[in-house]
């Protein structure tokens, strides 16, 4: 998603917010290559937990939020409130979703 993006970005005039969007996924993504004391990019919430249950029972759908993270030395600043801004502990799903929706707009231009 990211080369798409960078590629966007050199050939095409871009919203200064979906420049600032896509940078809370450029934190991201380089959180998952150089952070070498990453232990998940996600957390995990719903779903059902066994044999810890009991009947009737009803159960939280599965979700996958994007982690939080403290600040690093030697991490870009922008690029760290931009995650907190439009990533951290939101759904996964859902932010792919609006990544992929400014993407097909910049490519449907082209």
């Amino acid at each position: 998603m990211m080369d798409f993006w960078e590629r966007i970005e050199q050939k095409a005039t871009v919203a200064s917010e979906d420049k600032t969007f896509f940078s809370a996924f450029r934190y991201a993504n380089n959180k998952l290559k150089h952070g070498h004391e990453l232990l998940a990019l996600y957390n995990l919430s719903g779903g059902l937990e066994f044999p810890d249950f009991e009947f009737p029972f009803s159960s939280e759908p599965i979700g996958l939020a994007w982690a939080e993270f403290e600040k690093s030395e030697n991490e870009f600043e922008n690029q760290f409130e931009n995650y907190q801004t439009f990533l951290q502990g939101k759904q996964i799903g859902d932010t792919i979703n609006q990544a992929r929706k400014i993407l097909g707009h910049y490519y449907e231009m082209h």
